[in-house]
């Protein structure tokens, strides 16, 4: 029942701030985070996005918000 959520979640979690291999979370984040895909969600509902569409926009800004913040990546 709670598959529609999955995504979502991870969403939330990521665009937070928090890391994906594992690290501290940052609380003020998570909630703008969550406000901020609460707003998106609600958007496209309004315009009549199909559900799909929905699912591809929250994956590309999950790897968008990763590549984002992958940072520099140090040399030996």
């Amino acid at each position: 029942m709670g598959d529609d959520f999955l995504l979502a979640s991870i969403a939330v979690v990521v665009i937070g701030g928090t890391s994906v291999a594992g690290g501290k979370a940052n609380v003020p984040g998570i909630w703008g985070a969550a406000l901020f895909m609460y707003l998106l969600v609600t958007m496209l509902n309004i315009f009549g996005a199909s559900p799909g569409v929905r699912l591809i926009l929250t994956g590309v800004m999950i790897i968008s918000v990763i590549t984002l913040a992958g940072g520099e990546k140090t040399t030996r």
